[in-house]
C-alpha cells in the first residue's frame, strides 16, 4: 500500500514538473 501512495506522489510531482517546463518553454519561446 505505501508503494502505491510512493508511485502515486512521484507521478503527480512528475507532471507538475512536466507542465512547469512546458509553461516555461512558452514563456520562452
Amino acid at each position: 500500500m505505501d508503494r502505491l501512495v510512493y508511485i502515486a506522489s512521484a507521478t503527480a510531482a512528475r507532471l507538475e514538473t512536466a507542465q512547469a517546463v512546458a509553461a516555461n518553454n512558452l514563456a520562452n519561446a
